[in-house]
């Protein structure tokens, strides 16, 4: 089971996509994973959403996340974030 995730931010053009990187031993950077890690579980994220300006009343939502293959740091998942005029 993973005990910390490190986040990652980027935006293309318009989209805004938020990555996570899952470990099991504390590594530069990572948030503690608190919670039931079995069905649910949060981390502290406020100063990640201030820094990147997302803004929870536009983004807040369920989202399915993706799954990509990196060479450094294995599996990422990420979401896309979209507005939510944007869903209707």
């Amino acid at each position: 089971m993973f005990s910390y995730v490190v986040l990652f931010f980027a935006e293309k053009g318009s989209k805004k996509i938020v990555g996570f990187s899952f470990y099991k031993k504390t590594t530069e950077g990572c948030l503690k994973i608190s919670g039931d890690k079995t069905k649910s579980a949060s981390v502290r994220s406020n100063s990640f959403i201030l820094a990147n300006e997302i803004k929870p009343d536009l983004y807040a939502g369920k989202y399915a996340p993706r799954e990509y293959e990196t060479e450094e740091e294995g599996k990422i998942y990420y979401i896309e974030l979209s507005c939510k005029q944007d869903k209707k």
